[in-house]
């Protein structure tokens, strides 16, 4: 189950990003762990300019979407 803060719907809201998006980012994306139940994942869809990426944490069965935004300088190689 995918659960959203408050942060995170006025993130998805500004930045005009759909909650199938985030599932298709936290899906699809590359996932890199922050530290412990914390990860970031980024992916790029082809309509759009820049990628984007989604910080999240898993609890269980649980998916809490922490924030969500676009990378204005890209994906860094």
């Amino acid at each position: 189950m995918i659960k959203y803060t408050r942060h995170s719907k006025r993130r998805l809201k500004l930045y005009n990003i759909s909650e199938s998006e985030v599932e298709l980012i936290i899906k699809f994306g590359t996932k890199v762990e922050v530290e412990g139940n914390k990860y970031e994942s980024i992916y790029h869809f082809d309509d759009k300019i820049l990628p984007l990426k989604v910080v999240y944490k898993v609890i269980g069965n649980d998916y809490i979407i922490l924030t969500s935004y676009p990378l204005k300088r890209g994906i860094e190689k």
